[in-house]
């Protein structure tokens, strides 16, 4: 593997508008110290240990998925996929998502679980959550991001997080069994708008959330709207800005 070089120029995609790499956002946390650049060509493997070989395969397969520069997160992220459960941060409670509780819609209902993987690595590519490793069990846990900074040197806002400035907003747990993975992620961000009183931006929802495919993004978009949970309140004591998710008594 090598690593990025110094002075690399940032891209533009669409227009002029700026759209920076996941990389040049600085995620926080150890999982984002270390990024990597597989090398091109083939690499001799009759030297190499069997766990070298197998991180070299994984970051032969993701880079594609992360404009070429990888995370180490995104291995950690990778290696926990195997076991058929996605541990989420949830508040300070972790819960295990069984993986074919994530539909992928665009792969339609015959979703492979490689299908499921690619389109979990789609979302963490562009920062629609991020990867911290609990400190204990040394388990990679996925945190999701209530807003994604705009540009390098902006601070990252998460769900759940106390210190965020932005409003917090409850998400309907359910709704990760019964809708695929990326409608559930358009939920979410259309949740944290309702939540604060703003007006969801299509626009930078297609971009910071689908690398700005204004296909997919429509696509998540429309069945978001559709599926009832952007408006779920489960407590009517709770303000309506809240969509407390807690059952009523």
């Amino acid at each position: 593997m090598g690593r990025r070089k110094p002075g690399k120029q940032r891209r533009q995609r669409g227009g002029s508008a700026q759209v920076y790499t996941l990389r040049e956002l600085e995620p926080p946390g150890a999982a984002y110290e270390e990024w990597f650049v597989p090398a091109q060509g083939r690499t001799p493997l009759g030297t190499l240990d069997e766990e070298t070989v197998d991180v070299l395969a994984r970051a032969q397969r993701l880079a594609p998925l992360y404009d070429g520069e990888i995370p180490h997160a995104a291995l950690q992220l990778d290696l926990v996929l195997d076991t058929g459960k996605l541990p989420v941060l949830e508040g300070e409670d972790v819960r295990l998502i069984p993986l074919d509780a994530f539909p992928v819609q665009h792969a339609g209902l015959g979703a492979s679980f490689e299908d499921v993987r690619a389109s979990i690595h789609r979302l963490h590519a562009v920062g629609a959550f991020l990867v911290e490793v609990h400190e204990e069990t040394e388990l990679p846990l996925m945190r999701f991001v209530l807003k994604r900074p705009e540009r390098p040197g902006e601070a990252w806002a998460f769900m759940g997080d106390k210190t965020a400035t932005a409003a917090q907003t409850c998400l309907p747990n359910r709704m990760w069994e019964t809708l695929p993975v990326n409608v559930a992620m358009a939920v979410a961000y259309l949740r944290s708008c309702v939540g604060q009183l703003e007006e969801p931006d299509f626009g930078k929802f297609t971009a910071q959330h689908h690398g700005g495919d204004a296909e997919a993004a429509r696509s998540a978009w429309d069945a978001a709207w559709s599926s009832g949970y952007v408006e779920h309140k489960g407590c009517e004591a709770c303000p309506a800005g809240h969509l407390c998710t807690r059952e009523p008594r």
